[in-house]
Order: structure tokens, then C-alpha cells, then sequence
């Protein structure tokens, strides 16, 4: 993904006509930096016309400050070594951007409560967080839903999840579902039929 700098005077050096702006977005580092079973997951995002997620573990990615997604890349099992770290760090850093970049996109987060209770870091660096969390979520296209402790039980017990419904009109109305870093459920939905499980 090139700097934002560089395609704009790029795109000014070639006359303005914006075409080089447009291709900057669909450009990657052939995902490097992403974990492998993320991937797939990674360039469906980038496409997507609305995206959702439920967490129960940890702040999702899109939201993460710095310090807490190096905290959990640090405490994931098995370990990643030094330099897939920090690679890792610079591709959650970047999918940050999209919440800026793409004002119509529709972005919905359900977390559990007791994510934001469990501390990762100090003082300071939970209030990073909980500062950045509101901030990326002040946007209307951006919506946080906290499910209460109190809540009892639901239908999103299982492990976190995310679902996207990809764009244009070549592509078909598909939910994708993510249920966790250990398996991937792909779900096709038959016409007028929702593939989100029931809240």
C-alpha cells in the first residue's frame, strides 16, 4: 500500500485525472504481514461494502492502539519471531486507515464488555485505547455496540466473528463469516436468506 504522499504527487505529476488515486487502493504487498488463515480475510475487507464484528476476547484489529495490538501479537501462541512482528504491527496499523478512508462504508463492532475490563498495559495504555476507541468510532458510518456483563447468554457465544458483504455488481450478495484464527466458515447465502447467525 503506497505512501498517501507519493500517489497524490504521483497522480498530480501525471495530470490530475485521479486514475492513479483510484488504483492506489486496490494495491498490496501481496498481504505480507498477514498471517496466513487472515489472508483471505484481508482481501475481502478491502472490497467490502459493509463489515461487521463481534469480539469476545480482544478489541478487534480495526480499533487497536499500537501498544495493546503489540501486546497481543506478543501473548498469541505459537510466538511470532521479531521480524514477522513487526510486519504484523504495520499491517493492523494500515487496516486502521480504511475506517478514515471509506466514509460510506457501513463498520459495526458488537464487543463484550468484559474486553475493555481486561487490562493490557498500564493505566495509560488502556486510556490510549478506550480514547481511540471512541475516536475511530465517532464516525456515522461507524457504530459500537457493548454487550453488557449483565447480558445473560446470546446468540454470539462462540468466538469472535466478522462477517462482509463484498461490492459491485459482478459480485453476488455473500456474507463471510470468521470465527476464529483456527478455522474459517465461508457462508453463501441462497437468495433473501441471511447467513449471519440470529443475535
Amino acid at each position: 500500500m503506497p505512501d498517501r504522499s507519493f500517489v497524490e504527487g504521483a497522480d498530480s505529476a501525471t495530470g490530475n485525472t485521479g486514475a492513479l488515486k483510484k488504483a492506489a487502493k486496490h494495491l498490496t504487498r501481496s498481504d505480507v504481514g498477514f498471517a496466513a488463515w487472515f489472508r483471505q480475510w484481508a482481501r475481502l475487507e478491502r472490497i467490502a461494502v459493509s463489515l461487521l464484528t463481534y469480539e469476545c476476547r480482544v478489541v478487534p484489529g480495526l480499533l487497536q492502539t499500537e501498544s495493546y495490538a503489540r501486546a497481543v501479537f506478543e501473548g498469541a501462541v505459537p510466538v511470532a519471531p521479531d521480524d514477522q512482528l513487526e510486519s504484523f504491527m504495520a499491517q493492523r496499523m494500515e487496516r486502521q486507515r480504511m475506517l478514515l478512508e471509506r466514509p460510506t462504508t457501513p463498520f459495526d463492532f458488537i464487543i463484550e464488555e468484559h474486553v475493555f475490563r481486561r487490562r493490557f498495559g498500564t493505566t495509560e495504555q488502556m486510556r490510549e485505547l478506550f480514547d481511540q476507541v471512541l475516536e475511530l468510532t465517532a464516525s456515522r458510518n461507524v457504530t459500537l455496540q457493548i454487550v453488557p456483563l449483565e447480558g445473560g447468554l446470546h446468540g454470539c457465544r462462540l468466538p469472535g466473528w466478522a462477517a462482509a458483504t463484498p461490492g459491485g455488481p459482478e459480485r453476488p450478495a455473500v456474507r463471510i463469516l470468521r470465527r476464529s484464527a483456527e478455522r474459517s466458515a465461508h457462508l453463501r447465502p441462497q437468495r433473501g436468506k441471511s447467513a449471519l447467525p440470529a443475535l
